[in-house]
């Protein structure tokens, strides 16, 4: 098992002492470069059957995060309670293991209708038209908040919101290769034989070179920046950025499903917050580059989270390709659906590559992203 990850000052350690019968660790420590007072830690006891029941991070100073879950007959999330900040608490209700709505402080916040093909029919009051499985319109008030279309083999053509209109287009082997707006790329995408991103190109001429999951370059007018990330058995816990010779470090606190909840840098002190909606949709508006739903990072210039084999649009809570592989073994409900997310169980499910669902072995398991 891990139980150390160390990159130049920047230190994680898992106590192997602290891990559980079915491996999973009931420690993690993102050591604060030698200042022990700020380290932060989080610690997580589990039912016997593997499934998170508590989680508290703190440092030695405070408690950052205070969190405790109970679940339903099918092992899905009912109840998240939030000790330090009660009115935070989230009650989650599911019908044929679907997300069905989200409720916080007893108050419905998020909902979700489906048709019987798993289709989401009607989400926080827009109601969904469809071709098949892809979603040709929302309405809300008899009002078009998104519209789309789609090419010759099922994938999104072009997709029109109140922020106006993006065009898209794909290369030989279906990896979508330029994002245009106006008539006017704003994004450039090039992928490797196997599919996988490795440079994107913006409007403003910046240039990212994807060099592997743990190594990214990005060159600007400003100069060039290099993030270095360190990856365990739950993704990203850290980075180190490295611009015009000076270092910055982040580290990142993760939910049950390893979306980033916030930031922290190397004093302990939290730089960040960030909460999502019912299909991920962060509450943020800047170009931040930091891990963010599933790990992914978010794209508020196309609105767009890139998991490896495919884009996903979290407004619409869809892929904007269809898949090339089921989602799931075929039994299971919506894997036939090549459009659906987490089989329309975001909460409880996690996709590590663009491909499939995972449910067993979210919570503290191992994941290898895309």
């Amino acid at each position: 098992v891990l139980v150390e990850q160390t990159l130049d000052s920047v230190k994680v350690s898992f106590p192997l002492e602290q891990y559980g019968p079915l491996g999973k660790p009931g420690q993690v420590t993102y050591d604060q470069g030698g200042a022990s007072n700020s380290d932060v830690t989080s610690r997580y006891s589990y039912s016997p059957s593997g499934l998170l029941y508590d989680e508290l991070t703190s440092t030695n100073s405070a408690v950052l995060s205070k969190l405790s879950y109970s679940y339903d007959e099918l092992n899905n999330i009912a109840e998240i309670q939030d000790a330090l900040s009660p009115q935070k608490s989230q009650t989650f209700a599911y019908e044929s293991n679907r997300l069905v709505s989200v409720s916080i402080a007893n108050i419905v916040t998020n909902t979700c209708q489906y048709d019987s093909s798993g289709n989401i029919v009607n989400k926080d009051g827009g109601n969904y038209s469809y071709n098949a499985h892809f979603p040709l319109k929302v309405q809300k008030g008899g009002v078009d908040v998104c519209s789309a279309t789609q090419d010759k083999c099922g994938r999104t053509s072009s997709r029109a919101t109140i922020a106006g209109t993006l065009d898209f287009s794909y290369d030989k082997r279906g990896n979508l290769s330029t994002i245009s707006s106006q008539g006017n790329n704003i994004r450039t995408i090039t992928s490797d034989h196997k599919g996988r991103r490795v440079r994107e190109e913006r409007e403003d001429g910046t240039v990212t070179l994807f060099v592997s999951k743990s190594y990214k370059v990005e060159r600007d007018s400003s100069g060039e920046s290099i993030s270095c990330y360190l990856i365990d058995d739950r993704g990203i816990s850290a980075s180190i950025i490295t611009k015009q010779g000076k270092n910055s470090t982040e580290y990142y606190h993760r939910d049950h499903k390893g979306s980033v909840t916030f930031v922290f840098d190397q004093t302990g002190n939290i730089t960040n917050t960030i909460s999502y909606d019912i299909y991920g949709l962060p509450n943020v508006t800047s170009q931040d580059e930091s891990p963010k739903y599933e790990q992914r990072t978010w794209d508020d210039g196309t609105s767009l989270y890139y998991f490896g084999a495919r884009y996903y649009d979290p407004f619409l809570g869809r892929f904007i390709t269809p898949d090339t592989s089921l989602g799931a073994p075929h039994m299971q409900p919506d894997a036939l659906n090549r459009f659906a997310f987490n089989l329309n169980n975001p909460v409880n499910s996690f996709d590590p590559t663009g491909h499939f669902s995972w449910k067993d072995g979210v919570i503290m398991g191992a994941i290898l992203l895309a």
